[in-house]
């Protein structure tokens, strides 16, 4: 669960070659959110992105940083796995592939943002107002 490089948080940072010495944490400890997406009458909103991002975004996209999950017709969807810690989460509609792990774009729509600290095995459920991405 955590990824360093020359003192460098891997997990925020793109890793170069030759940038230190390389030290990798695994563990079995990630956290669970589901739940649904609803409109702002708060019915269920089928087919949106759901979006997992640390409270603070890098720079620049880093793979496997930023989650992003559809929900089903129904609005629901579960994304597990997730590194415990403080997290911002999203629903959009009308999103451009590659659009949701993008932290510029996510920086956009801050206030829509539903914040989250997630502990280790803990199962949160959640509802998620979707927004439209554009």
């Amino acid at each position: 669960r955590e990824a360093w490089a020359g003192g460098r948080d891997l997990r925020r940072e793109t890793f170069r070659a030759g940038s230190g010495d390389l030290r990798i944490v695994l563990a079995s400890d990630g956290a669970t959110v589901s739940g649904t997406t609803v409109g702002r009458d708060n019915q269920a909103v089928g087919d949106a992105v759901v979006v997992v991002a640390p409270e603070r975004l890098p720079l620049a996209g880093v793979r496997g940083l930023i989650l992003t999950q559809p929900t089903d017709q129904n609005g629901q969807f579960q994304i597990a796995g997730i590194a415990p810690g403080e997290y911002r989460l999203f629903a959009f509609s009308g999103l451009i592939l590659g659009e949701g792990e993008n932290p510029d774009f996510l920086r956009t729509h801050m206030t829509r943002a539903t914040e989250v600290n997630l502990r280790p095995r803990e199962k949160r459920t959640v509802a998620l107002t979707v927004s439209s991405a554009h």
